[in-house]
């Protein structure tokens, strides 16, 4: 009983935690009825990616309108296997029970009666409850091994032909897994969805690949679900569009994202770095204010702010904002400012 209660209070926890940061989903899109036939589906779909692992992917998107075949399929496997393994228990077998058992119960507090996120399954999830499965699968081969030379010259060619057979998966699973880039494109060819074209553009801009992330942007943009998500996407465009000088497009997506989200200092900050780049200094120095406001403890907006005023040609006040960056301990500014004394 006291492993129980220490169970149940860590799974409690473990909702609450959840709760908190919006992990579950939305009930009227997924009802318990679809909950359950997505479980039945479940225990299925590990059982067939454990025989034949191929088309594994880092993210196996739920579907509320998902057709009730999967689920009926699984059911009846899943009855199938359930009574072969009641037949050898009734034989004195009781090792394929045992496994079976192990394999249900172990898969129950992540199968997704209670779901959490937006997944349908994860590979993750078989790692524990396969291990008495393939251990089940190894003692069949080693017994009928010692049947006779020739079984078990048999067994040994269904042992080494699997080994290779998986061998040569995990290769090329592990080359799909060598990079976020090479991992979320295959999510895509194969479960084209937001979710990944945001973590592959994220990626991309911070691999400097920043037209292919303006691509998945306007992916991510097009099916936003909400408005923070637009105003957070549309400020992301438009800084990959200012790092190849996309001045104008930087703007637009920058001023759509303000328009939701007015107190964005980033955004303004960025938006007030193109301003500053098309010879807009009165509209960048307007924004660096705004952010200013926002973020009072920030030294980068209130060097942008000197420099901008540098430009349109009021020297003074752009070295007294570039001094107070420095005041603030940024290190560019110091220099900035140590340049400045070297030349006067």
């Amino acid at each position: 009983m006291p492993f129980f209660a220490i169970a149940a209070l860590a799974a409690l926890l473990a909702l609450s935690a959840q709760g908190s940061e919006g992990a579950f989903p939305d009930s009227a899109l997924l009802s318990l009825p679809l909950r359950i036939l997505n479980s039945v589906r479940a225990y299925g779909f590990y059982l067939y990616k454990m025989i034949i692992p191929t088309g594994l992917v880092p993210y196996y998107p739920l579907f509320p309108d998902f057709p009730m075949t999967g689920a009926l399929i699984s059911l009846l496997a899943l009855l199938a296997v359930t009574a072969l393994c009641a037949l050898a228990y009734f034989k004195k077998m009781r090792a394929p029970l045992y496994a079976g058992a192990f394999y249900l119960v172990t898969l129950l507090p992540v199968i997704g009666i209670i779901q959490l996120g937006g997944q349908a399954a994860a590979d993750r999830y078989t790692y524990i409850p396969s291990m008495p499965l393939f251990m089940l699968a190894g003692f069949g081969l080693t017994r009928a091994a010692l049947w006779s030379k020739a079984w078990a010259a048999i067994m040994i060619g269904i042992f080494l032909a699997v080994s290779a057979a998986l061998g040569a998966l995990t290769l090329r699973q592990a080359d799909i897994w060598k990079d976020s880039h090479a991992l979320w494109s295959h999510e895509i060819r194969r479960y084209p969805i937001v979710f990944a074209y945001k973590n592959r553009a994220a990626w991309l801009h911070n691999a400097g690949r920043y037209e292919e992330a303006i691509e998945d942007y306007s992916i991510v943009i097009k099916n936003a679900i909400n408005e923070k998500e637009l105003s957070e996407f549309y400020s992301k465009r438009g800084q990959a569009h200012r790092k190849i000088n996309g001045h104008a497009a930087a703007i637009s997506d920058l001023t759509r994202s303000l328009s939701i989200n007015p107190a964005n200092a980033a955004a303004l900050n960025n938006r007030g770095n193109s301003f500053t780049a098309i010879g807009r200094y009165d509209l960048a120095i307007e924004d660096f204010r705004r952010a200013i406001r926002i973020e009072p403890r920030n030294a980068y907006l209130y060097y942008n702010l000197g420099y901008a005023f540098i430009l349109m040609g009021d020297k003074a006040e752009g070295m007294k904002q570039i001094s107070t960056a420095s005041g603030l301990g940024l290190k560019e500014a110091r220099e900035f400012l140590m340049r400045q004394e070297l030349t006067n």
